[in-house]
């Protein structure tokens, strides 16, 4: 079957999203972080929030676009699959017995997978970040939230399959997204002895060489 008409609703575009608006702010925001050592730095916090803020508006309206609006192939293609799925794994062998029938490519079926994966990365890091301080058990349910919470609205109202392989790809792509943060934070702490956005102390001869 050409790629053209898989059933298989995956978006490329989805991958220049992510880079455009969210990895490669985040790489300048960490440059510009790392090459900052006066008090400007302040004003680096807001404008890492400010940046992301912007962010998170596309990124919500990506996940409407995504998850309940160009699927609609997809949910005509498995009418015959209930419309919850709680054994797990039971649709993505589903997917792999079709790709091994000739229904669709290697191709589509990794980039449909790696669709589902990397929609929840900027998800799992801003968890991680935002919840930094929090016990794992917190962090590890509030990976699971955002997953959780799109199957449920997705059967509420009747906009695609609730299935439990999706929550387990989107917790997949949050743990990928904490994996990152940690990344991040550990070169923030080689570099500088410091978390990532730690708020520095206002001291009056903080712009100078004494550090307190």
């Amino acid at each position: 079957m050409d790629s053209k008409d898989s059933i298989l609703s995956f978006h490329p575009d989805l991958f220049l999203f992510i880079i455009i608006d969210w990895f490669l702010p985040l790489v300048y925001c960490m440059i510009r972080n790392l090459a900052d050592s006066s008090l400007k730095y302040t004003d680096f916090n807001v404008f890492y929030r400010n940046t992301n803020i912007v962010f998170l508006i596309f990124y919500i309206a990506v996940l409407i676009i995504f998850l309940f609006l160009r699927n609609n192939s997809f949910i005509s293609y498995y009418t015959d699959i209930k419309s919850i799925n709680y054994v797990p794994l039971l649709s993505l062998a589903t997917l792999i017995e079709d790709h091994i029938s000739g229904y669709f490519t290697l191709a589509d079926l990794i980039k449909y997978f790696a669709m589902c994966i990397v929609l929840f990365i900027p998800f799992g890091f801003y968890t991680a970040l935002l919840l930094r301080y929090q016990n794992r058990l917190l962090r590890f349910f509030a990976l699971l939230l955002l997953p959780f919470v799109v199957e449920i609205l997705q059967w509420a109202f009747l906009l695609g399959k609730s299935d439990i392989d999706d929550v387990l790809l989107g917790l997949l792509g949050g743990f990928i997204g904490t994996i990152l943060y940690h990344i991040v934070n550990q070169v923030y702490r080689t570099i500088t002895d410091e978390d990532f956005l730690y708020k520095r102390p206002h001291y009056h001869f903080y712009g100078s060489s004494i550090h307190f």
